[in-house]
Formats: C-alpha cells, structure tokens, sequence
C-alpha cells in the first residue's frame, strides 16, 4: 500500500487471505461504473467507496425525493430536490475523499453508454428497468466489459454476472437470463420494498463486485443467486447460453 494511512484504514480487508496487500491494490487500481443511484446504488456505492475503489461513476437523472429515504440511505433530507448524482458525489466525497468520481446526470440507452462504459473496468447494473438492463447488456458484449447486475423485488432479490467471451469461451447473456424467465423483473415504481432488503441485495451485488476485482473463482459467472428474505433461503442456478 501505499502509505500508513491506507494501511490502517483498510487493514480488515487486507489480513484477509482472499484479498492481502495485492487485492487491496486492485481494488485501488479499479474503476467502476454504477447505473442506477437509487436504493441498490447507494448501497453499492456506500461499500465500494469504503472498500477504497480508485474511481467510481455515477449515472442517474432523478432527484431525491421523500419516498426515497426509507431505503437510499446515502441522502438524508437535506438532499430533496438535489441530482441524485451530485448528492452521491458528496456522499463519497465526506466519506473517502480520496476516491476520484464522474458523474453522469443522464438517462442511459444504447446510444450513450457505449461513450461512457470505456472508461471503466466493470458495470454495476443497479438500474430498475428491464430496458436499460439490455443496453448495458449489448454494450458490454460490444465492448468487452464485465458487469454485475442486480434486481430486487418485494422480499426477494438476484444478482448475477457477466463477462464477455475468454478464451474462445462462450458466457451466458442478460438475454439468455431472460430468455429462462426465471425471476419477476417489475420495475421497482409498481412494486414495494423495504430498506434492509434492498441494502442487503446491495451489499451482495458489492461483494460480487469486490471477488471479481481480485479475481477470485467462486464468483456469479454463468449464474444467478436468487434469494427469498421472507424464508431466508436461497438458490443459485446455472445460466446456460440460447
């Protein structure tokens, strides 16, 4: 690491065998782009920054609103009517100053992602709306770039991710995923939720997020973990490619 302060600041992170001083330096090496500022963005971004990601971004063009707080826990009241994307730059910003941020207060489609994506090494897709999950899609197969989806529904939530093609190997798709139907993905405006759900969903979708980064194997490649927070049971199965 660089310095004593990193050194202590990250110090539980870096005794652990899975990630040791070079996880650590690839965690701070890492940019990540974050779609979607809303209840699983910024529980992503909350543990990402603290995890000493070197450079996240931001898309959203919403604002804050009151019916917001229960669940985005980075703004508080003082933040309604604020971009979401500069509310969660100063959350970062208090949090871990050292942290380098862009911000994109845009609706992302397939004409401007691909404009924004190359500047990133992995997506996080906290986005709530199938749409904008088959832009990212698309443009990450084009581009070649790695991203980890996650969606939440009532008590249930699932994230799974994808790369593009190693090796000559063929990776399963978004598409493949919604070809087998096998989760209910309402947008998140016709369906409740509650802040604990979302913010743990988030906080798996950060940690997948964290194993790709330093490249470990048990990861949710060619999968999806579905998991019920009413019995609290979960599954994993396998994505196949159509």
């Amino acid at each position: 690491m660089a310095n004593d302060h990193d050194l202590e600041k990250y110090s539980r992170q870096i005794i652990l065998n899975e990630i040791g001083p070079e996880g650590q330096e690839k965690i701070k090496r890492v940019s990540i782009l974050v779609i979607g500022a809303g209840g699983l963005g910024s529980s992503v971004i909350q543990y990402l920054s603290a995890a000493g990601v070197g450079k996240i971004g931001i898309v959203d063009d919403d604002k804050v609103e009151l019916s917001n707080l229960n669940r985005q826990l980075i703004y508080g009241e003082n933040d309604l009517g604020k971009s979401k994307v500069d509310a969660a730059k100063n959350y970062i910003l208090k949090s871990n100053p050292s942290i380098e941020i862009e911000t994109y207060e845009i609706h992302i489609d397939e004409k401007n992602l691909p404009d924004i994506i190359n500047d990133y090494d992995l997506i996080a897709d906290c986005s709530d709306n199938i749409e904008t999950r088959l832009s990212i899609n698309d443009s990450c197969i084009k581009y070649k770039k790695t991203w980890v989806m996650a969606a939440v529904g009532g008590f249930f939530g699932q994230i799974a991710s994808f790369q593009p093609i190693k090796n000559n190997t063929s990776n399963s798709t978004y598409r493949d995923l919604m070809k087998h139907k096998i989760f209910d993905e309402t947008g998140c405006d016709n369906i409740g939720t509650i802040g604990s759900v979302v913010g743990a969903v988030g906080g798996i979708q950060a940690t997948e997020i964290i194993k790709l980064i330093i490249g470990n194997k048990e990861n949710l490649v060619n999968k999806i973990l579905i998991f019920d927070f009413i019995t609290f049971q979960s599954k994993t199965l396998k994505i196949n490619s159509i």
